[in-house]
This record gives C-alpha cells, structure tokens and sequence, in this order.
C-alpha cells in the first residue's frame, strides 16, 4: 500500500473523528469524544492528509527514489534515463549546416548521444520508438573540430534487456553543408563504439 493511500485513509479517520465529536469504538480500540479545538486540529490535519492521498500535496522523496506521483496518489515508474522527451509539436525548417542523424536500430528500445564539438556540449540526439530518427543541425565553422558522442542505449533481446553505453570521437569538418548518420563501430559486452559517416 503506498504512502499516499494510507495517508488519505487515515485522513478520513481524523475528519470522523472530528465531524462525529463522540466516542469511536473499532473492536478493542475505544477513541474518546473530542473537545472542540482538538476536533478542529484533527479535521485540519485530516483535510491535510486527504489532500496528500489525492496527490494535491506531495510529500517530499528523499533517498534518491525514482517514483513519481499521479493526481490521485498511485506511484508509477518514471521513464528510465535516456528515453527521449516527447516529439516537438511543431517541425522547424532544417538550418543550413553540418547535419547528424541517428536512427534507431531493429533491437533498440532508446539510444540517447550527447554530441560534444572541441570539449563542449552542442546537442543531443535521442531516438525512441516514438521518434526512431533524430536529428542536430550544428552551424558551419572556418574548421575542423574534434567531436566527441557520449551516450547509452538500451536493446531487447529475448534474454533480456541490455544496457551499454555509447561512445566514439573523431574529426568533423565544418566548413561546408554536409550530412553525417551515426554508425556502429564494433562494441564489448558495455560498451558500443561508434562514429559518423557521411551518407
């Protein structure tokens, strides 16, 4: 039973006991009647643990959990790292430049590489089932910069599933328009390798 379900129970109890104002007998449990200002503080409190129960309040998470809550209180799972945000709503026009492009692959269930140019961060690439292409247009330069994709993936297998990260580096030059796709290059057990290519 999760934190919010006994919260809002418990909440109902509390604002009983302060509607009822009398003796409340559970089997061998006796609550005795009330006076008013506890009455008051255990409908406020009760309010306060209801409006928990129905995810109005939250409570505060700490441990590092990864739970999320919905409105009426049920946790659920988040997304594991990596899965891509939803599809924009709107298709901006593609801008001139060098184009990376990576597609998802036949046992991929999200592949996620942050692309980095001489050290820096200048995009992610993210694919998914709901989105198995994705696209970063990165701005002509007067050089060649040295590139670097940094990443993890995800694939299904009927073993199971398997997580690797994904890694590769190399030169990219920018200088003129061109397209890349990302390719793999051989991998390990954790570990994918791969690299841009032209296509």
């Amino acid at each position: 039973m999760t934190v919010e379900a006994l919260a809002f129970i418990f909440g109902c109890l509390l604002i009983f006991a302060a509607i009822s104002g009398r003796d409340i007998t559970v089997r061998e449990l006796t609550i005795p009647a009330l006076p008013p200002i506890p009455r008051a503080l255990c409908g406020l409190l009760g309010g306060l643990l209801m409006a928990v129960g129905f995810g109005v309040i939250q409570p505060r998470q700490t441990g590092g959990t990864d739970k999320a809550h919905t409105p009426w209180g049920r946790a659920r799972e988040e997304p594991q790292a990596g899965y891509c945000p939803p599809p924009p709503s709107a298709i901006l026009p593609a801008a001139s430049g060098v184009e990376l492009r990576d597609r998802l692959g036949d046992n991929q269930e999200f592949e996620r590489i942050d692309v980095y140019l001489s050290g820096r961060g200048v995009g992610t690439l993210c694919v998914d089932r709901a989105r198995p292409i994705s696209t970063l247009v990165l701005p002509l330069s007067e050089k060649a910069e040295r590139y670097r994709l940094s990443g993890s993936e995800m694939t299904r297998h009927p073993a199971g599933d398997e997580s690797r990260t994904v890694t590769g580096e190399g030169m990219l030059d920018l200088r003129k328009p061109a397209r890349y796709a990302i390719r793999a290059g051989g991998s390990t057990n954790s570990v994918e390798r791969v690299r841009l290519e032209p296509y």
